[in-house]
């Protein structure tokens, strides 16, 4: 016990004050780890929610509204049920015109009617069409010749 007495244990001695130092940069550095690593595992999250999102047919924006407790596509899918309408969400299917709708269908028909051999797939297309979809200059000198 004669070798501790050089310590004065009262004033904490030099021993215990680089302790107290060393102690203090390592919690300091801790702290900056985990706020690093909370940063980006909400970074990640935000970009997983997203992904699903877009998967799902929405717009990725809404991830930074999705609350914590959203842990699958499940949860994500409830959530949007539930509160989407309040971000005017709506999946990207929902969301075709009627217009489109249409004309995917002329255009559908329209293929079946050529298979066919119903009608000329050049009819009702404009000269430009005609000139921009010619893939040899032999189908083009014949578009020009008329």
């Amino acid at each position: 016990m004669a070798e501790y007495d050089d310590l004065d244990y009262d004033e904490g001695g030099d021993l215990v004050k680089q302790l107290r130092k060393q102690l203090k940069e390592m919690s300091s550095a801790l702290k900056e780890r985990d706020e690093m690593l909370e940063e980006y595992m909400t970074q990640t999250r935000t970009e997983q929610i997203g992904e699903s999102l877009t998967e799902m047919g929405y717009n990725a924006k809404i991830a930074s509204f999705v609350p914590d407790d959203v842990e699958d596509e499940d949860d994500l899918a409830a959530w949007l049920k539930e509160y989407g309408e309040v971000f005017g969400a709506q999946p990207a299917e929902q969301e075709q015109s009627t217009e489109e709708a249409s004309t995917v269908d002329e255009a559908a028909a329209l293929m079946s009617a050529v298979e066919e051999g119903g009608i000329d797939p050049t009819v009702g297309q404009s000269l430009e069409q005609k000139i921009q979809n010619a893939s040899t200059p032999e189908e083009l000198a014949a578009i020009l010749k008329g």
